[in-house]
């Protein structure tokens, strides 16, 4: 049995365009999982690894609360779960949906893209994060603003904002990672994957695991998305558990827990 992990690198390596680490919404309520072709080319499968959205991408993230961020020529837009683009403008860079809103950037400038696929306001923010727990914090200059998942920007001055952050992140300056990186990784879910003889040579299907890396490393909420309670759940949740420990993510150089999302193909 092989495992092709879905990495989301490019998610990642924009972490640092970030100005405050938050937790956002992360989930695949679409059953849709990003997939790429012989091409290159990216296209969206479901569960039983069938074609629904065509390969058409440069790019492509997982969905979130209905809609994935794609890329074409270099540029990001939003899809719906029937391929749908719901922009009219592109992007140079591109988060998930959270609570309603996604973050975008383009010109070294930020807004907040709504489910109609407008820019909130028509406002552009030097400085922006993604929303958590019903706000976002965003920045002209040195005055700070806090966007409400309602849509009301409300300016704040050069004050501090009214909330503070804590519990699980999703987005940190450093994220978690599995000792050795991603091709121990990779190694090391194959390796197990070979001590399986649950599965016939014809079985697969994509498992989307989420999991909590706690600050010493610990892999906790193990959490498998709309889970069938089968053989492949349980074989991915095995293989979560006997994983040894991560190195954890770290905001601002502290150790924080953070919540990953790891979508893999088992078969």
């Amino acid at each position: 049995m092989k495992v092709k992990p879905l990495f989301l690198l490019l998610f990642f390596c924009l972490v640092g365009n970030i100005l405050f680490g938050q937790q956002f919404s992360y989930d695949n309520n679409a059953g849709l999982f990003p997939k790429k072709n012989k091409k290159h080319k990216y296209g969206y499968v479901n569960q039983n690894g069938k074609q629904i959205i065509k390969y058409q991408f440069d790019y492509a993230e997982t969905f979130s609360e209905g809609f994935a961020a794609v890329v074409i020529e270099g540029k990001f837009d939003f899809i719906d779960q029937s391929g749908n683009f719901i922009t009219t403008q592109k992007f140079d860079i591109a988060w998930n949906f959270s609570q309603g809103f996604a973050l975008v950037k383009k010109n070294e400038k930020y807004a907040y893209v709504d489910t109609l696929g407008k820019i909130l306001k028509d406002k552009w923010f030097e400085q922006a994060a993604q929303m958590f727990d019903n706000y976002a914090e965003a920045r002209i200059s040195n005055t700070n603003y806090l966007i409400s998942n309602q849509g009301q920007v409300m300016n704040y001055g050069n004050n501090k904002m009214p909330r503070k952050q804590t519990g699980i992140f999703k987005l940190v300056q450093q994220m978690p990672n599995f000792p050795g990186g991603s091709s121990a990784r990779n190694n090391f879910i194959n390796d197990f994957l070979k001590s399986q003889n649950q599965l016939n040579k014809n079985s697969k299907k994509f498992i989307n695991v989420s999991f909590v890396v706690e600050r010493d490393g610990t892999l906790t909420k193990i959490k498998i998305a709309n889970p069938s309670n089968d053989k492949f759940d349980a074989i991915a949740i095995k293989l979560l558990k006997s994983m040894p420990i991560w190195i954890p993510g770290k905001q601002r150089g502290t150790p924080v827990r953070v919540l990953y999302n790891l979508p893999i193909l088992i078969k």
